[in-house]
């Protein structure tokens, strides 16, 4: 689904931190999930600007019945592929 890519890009454009490390984005049926790992506890502004992009997402998809955010805290190493993807 390349509108999902291209909404959550397009959402994330100018919200994202330097310890935003990871962004996925999926929707499952009508759920879309958008989760972010973060390099240390999210700062009340970090957990605002990914609402503001999730909100912005879920915006572009009115079939959507619900959006879940979910925020990681990991300094593990990250698995190479693609930072937004869908299933």
């Amino acid at each position: 689904m390349t509108d999902l890519r291209l909404s959550a890009m397009r959402a994330f454009l100018g919200q994202i931190t330097p310890s935003m490390r990871w962004i996925t984005c999926v929707m499952n049926g009508s759920v879309i999930i958008v989760s972010v790992v973060i390099g240390r506890e999210p700062t009340e502004e970090e957990i605002e600007r990914m609402s503001v992009a999730a909100t912005e997402i879920v915006s572009d998809f009115p079939l959507a019945k619900m959006i879940l955010e979910v925020i990681t805290v990991s300094q593990d190493d990250l698995p190479k592929e693609s930072i937004i993807r869908e299933e």
